[in-house]
Protein backbone atom coordinates (compact mmCIF):
# COMPACT_ATOMS: atom_id res chain seq x y z
CA UNK A 1 0.00 0.00 0.00
CA UNK A 2 1.31 3.43 -0.88
CA UNK A 3 0.15 6.99 -0.45
CA UNK A 4 -0.18 8.98 -3.65
CA UNK A 5 -1.45 12.51 -3.54
CA UNK A 6 -2.85 11.87 -0.08
CA UNK A 7 -4.76 8.73 -1.15
CA UNK A 8 -4.08 5.14 -0.11
CA UNK A 9 -3.59 2.81 -3.07
CA UNK A 10 -2.67 -0.86 -3.38
CA UNK A 11 0.10 -1.85 -5.84
CA UNK A 12 -0.61 -5.60 -6.01
CA UNK A 13 -1.39 -5.77 -9.71
CA UNK A 14 -0.50 -2.38 -11.17
CA UNK A 15 1.10 -1.77 -14.54
CA UNK A 16 1.96 1.89 -14.18
CA UNK A 17 1.91 4.63 -11.60
CA UNK A 18 1.72 8.23 -12.73
CA UNK A 19 2.45 10.81 -10.08
CA UNK A 20 2.05 14.38 -11.26
CA UNK A 21 4.20 14.83 -14.35
CA UNK A 22 6.54 11.91 -13.64
CA UNK A 23 5.56 8.49 -14.91
CA UNK A 24 6.93 5.27 -13.45
CA UNK A 25 6.28 1.94 -15.21
CA UNK A 26 6.11 -1.41 -13.48
CA UNK A 27 6.07 -4.77 -15.20
CA UNK A 28 3.28 -7.14 -14.39
CA UNK A 29 -0.37 -7.04 -15.09
CA UNK A 30 -3.50 -5.82 -13.58
CA UNK A 31 -4.38 -2.22 -12.98
CA UNK A 32 -3.04 0.94 -14.58
CA UNK A 33 -3.15 3.73 -12.05
CA UNK A 34 -2.97 7.45 -12.63
CA UNK A 35 -3.57 10.47 -10.45
CA UNK A 36 -5.76 13.36 -11.44
CA UNK A 37 -6.17 16.30 -9.10
CA UNK A 38 -5.32 14.37 -5.94
CA UNK A 39 -7.42 11.31 -6.66
CA UNK A 40 -6.52 7.82 -7.83
CA UNK A 41 -8.07 6.72 -11.10
CA UNK A 42 -7.62 3.03 -11.88
CA UNK A 43 -8.21 1.16 -15.10
CA UNK A 44 -7.62 -2.56 -15.47
CA UNK A 45 -5.50 -4.45 -17.94
CA UNK A 46 -6.84 -8.03 -18.16
CA UNK A 47 -3.91 -9.41 -20.18
CA UNK A 48 -2.13 -10.80 -17.11
CA UNK A 49 -5.36 -12.32 -15.78
CA UNK A 50 -5.98 -14.26 -18.99
CA UNK A 51 -2.32 -15.37 -19.14
CA UNK A 52 -2.53 -16.74 -15.59
CA UNK A 53 -5.94 -18.27 -16.32
CA UNK A 54 -4.50 -20.16 -19.30
CA UNK A 55 -1.65 -21.56 -17.20
CA UNK A 56 -4.00 -22.64 -14.41
CA UNK A 57 -6.57 -24.18 -16.75
CA UNK A 58 -3.87 -26.20 -18.52
CA UNK A 59 -2.50 -27.38 -15.18
CA UNK A 60 -5.88 -28.26 -13.67
CA UNK A 61 -7.48 -29.66 -16.80
CA UNK A 62 -10.53 -27.43 -16.31
CA UNK A 63 -11.95 -25.27 -19.10
CA UNK A 64 -10.90 -21.63 -18.91
CA UNK A 65 -14.45 -20.27 -18.69
CA UNK A 66 -15.41 -22.58 -15.80
CA UNK A 67 -12.20 -21.79 -13.93
CA UNK A 68 -12.69 -18.05 -14.51
CA UNK A 69 -16.22 -18.16 -13.10
CA UNK A 70 -15.09 -20.25 -10.11
CA UNK A 71 -12.18 -17.91 -9.32
CA UNK A 72 -14.21 -14.72 -9.57
CA UNK A 73 -17.16 -16.05 -7.58
CA UNK A 74 -14.88 -17.38 -4.83
CA UNK A 75 -13.02 -14.07 -4.48
CA UNK A 76 -16.22 -12.00 -4.52
CA UNK A 77 -18.02 -14.45 -2.21
CA UNK A 78 -20.51 -15.41 -4.96
CA UNK A 79 -21.46 -11.77 -5.56
CA UNK A 80 -20.55 -11.93 -9.27
CA UNK A 81 -18.83 -13.95 -11.98
CA UNK A 82 -17.84 -10.93 -14.10
CA UNK A 83 -14.37 -9.35 -14.04
CA UNK A 84 -15.74 -5.86 -14.55
CA UNK A 85 -17.97 -6.11 -11.48
CA UNK A 86 -15.06 -6.81 -9.13
CA UNK A 87 -13.63 -4.00 -7.06
CA UNK A 88 -9.91 -3.20 -7.25
CA UNK A 89 -8.93 -4.92 -4.02
CA UNK A 90 -10.73 -8.14 -5.02
CA UNK A 91 -9.02 -8.07 -8.41
CA UNK A 92 -5.58 -7.55 -6.83
CA UNK A 93 -6.19 -10.37 -4.35
CA UNK A 94 -7.27 -12.70 -7.15
CA UNK A 95 -4.19 -11.94 -9.29
CA UNK A 96 -1.95 -12.48 -6.27
CA UNK A 97 -3.63 -15.78 -5.44
CA UNK A 98 -3.33 -16.98 -9.04
CA UNK A 99 0.38 -16.09 -9.16
CA UNK A 100 0.96 -17.80 -5.80
CA UNK A 101 -0.88 -20.93 -6.95
CA UNK A 102 1.26 -21.15 -10.06
CA UNK A 103 4.48 -20.47 -8.14
CA UNK A 104 3.84 -22.62 -5.07
CA UNK A 105 1.71 -25.35 -6.56
CA UNK A 106 3.90 -26.07 -9.57
CA UNK A 107 2.37 -29.46 -10.19
CA UNK A 108 2.46 -30.55 -6.53
CA UNK A 109 -0.96 -32.12 -6.93
CA UNK A 110 -0.05 -33.32 -10.41
CA UNK A 111 3.08 -35.02 -9.07
CA UNK A 112 1.07 -36.67 -6.32
CA UNK A 113 -1.45 -38.06 -8.81
CA UNK A 114 1.32 -39.17 -11.21
CA UNK A 115 2.90 -41.18 -8.41
CA UNK A 116 -0.46 -42.71 -7.55
CA UNK A 117 -1.07 -43.63 -11.20
CA UNK A 118 2.38 -45.23 -11.44
CA UNK A 119 1.62 -47.26 -8.31
CA UNK A 120 -1.85 -48.36 -9.37
CA UNK A 121 -0.74 -49.43 -12.85
CA UNK A 122 2.32 -51.16 -11.40
CA UNK A 123 0.12 -53.01 -8.89
CA UNK A 124 -2.22 -54.12 -11.68
CA UNK A 125 0.74 -55.34 -13.77
CA UNK A 126 1.96 -57.51 -10.88
CA UNK A 127 -1.48 -58.87 -9.95
CA UNK A 128 -2.52 -59.59 -13.54
CA UNK A 129 0.91 -61.05 -14.42
CA UNK A 130 1.31 -58.77 -17.43
CA UNK A 131 4.65 -59.29 -19.15
CA UNK A 132 6.64 -56.12 -19.57
CA UNK A 133 9.45 -55.83 -22.07
CA UNK A 134 12.15 -53.37 -21.08
CA UNK A 135 11.86 -50.77 -18.35
CA UNK A 136 8.67 -51.11 -16.29
CA UNK A 137 8.44 -47.37 -15.55
CA UNK A 138 8.53 -46.51 -19.27
CA UNK A 139 5.85 -49.14 -19.97
CA UNK A 140 3.65 -47.74 -17.19
CA UNK A 141 3.98 -44.18 -18.51
CA UNK A 142 3.11 -45.25 -22.06
CA UNK A 143 0.11 -47.20 -20.77
CA UNK A 144 -1.07 -44.16 -18.79
CA UNK A 145 -0.75 -41.95 -21.89
CA UNK A 146 -2.84 -44.42 -23.90
CA UNK A 147 -5.42 -44.54 -21.11
CA UNK A 148 -5.58 -40.72 -21.02
CA UNK A 149 -6.49 -40.59 -24.71
CA UNK A 150 -6.63 -37.31 -26.64
CA UNK A 151 -3.31 -38.17 -28.32
CA UNK A 152 -1.28 -37.38 -25.20
CA UNK A 153 2.30 -38.58 -25.69
CA UNK A 154 3.97 -37.11 -22.59
CA UNK A 155 3.11 -38.57 -19.18
CA UNK A 156 3.75 -35.20 -17.49
CA UNK A 157 1.19 -33.46 -19.73
CA UNK A 158 -1.75 -35.58 -18.54
CA UNK A 159 -4.21 -33.28 -16.70
CA UNK A 160 -4.95 -33.99 -13.04
CA UNK A 161 -8.59 -34.93 -13.66
CA UNK A 162 -7.53 -37.63 -16.13
CA UNK A 163 -4.81 -38.85 -13.74
CA UNK A 164 -7.51 -39.32 -11.09
CA UNK A 165 -9.69 -41.28 -13.49
CA UNK A 166 -6.78 -43.50 -14.57
CA UNK A 167 -5.79 -44.11 -10.95
CA UNK A 168 -9.25 -45.26 -9.89
CA UNK A 169 -9.70 -47.32 -13.06
CA UNK A 170 -6.53 -49.29 -12.40
CA UNK A 171 -7.49 -49.74 -8.74
CA UNK A 172 -10.73 -51.31 -10.00
CA UNK A 173 -8.72 -53.49 -12.39
CA UNK A 174 -6.61 -54.65 -9.42
CA UNK A 175 -9.74 -55.63 -7.47
CA UNK A 176 -11.13 -57.51 -10.46
CA UNK A 177 -7.81 -59.31 -11.04
CA UNK A 178 -7.68 -60.33 -7.34
CA UNK A 179 -11.24 -61.64 -7.48
CA UNK A 180 -10.54 -63.62 -10.67
CA UNK A 181 -7.41 -65.16 -9.12
CA UNK A 182 -9.48 -66.27 -6.09
CA UNK A 183 -11.83 -68.17 -8.39
CA UNK A 184 -9.00 -70.06 -10.12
Amino acid sequence: IAVIAGKFCCFGAFDAVVVGKNERRRKGGGIIMTTKRNECVMTRNYKNFYRLLKILSDTCGISGEDLKNDLISSVTLNRTTHLGAMDDMEYSLMIGAMEAEIKDGKNKTGDLWRKRVMGSIGGWIRIANVEVEGNEAVFIKKLACRAAGDGIKDFNKIPVNKLRAIYYEFLNKQKIAKNVSKIN
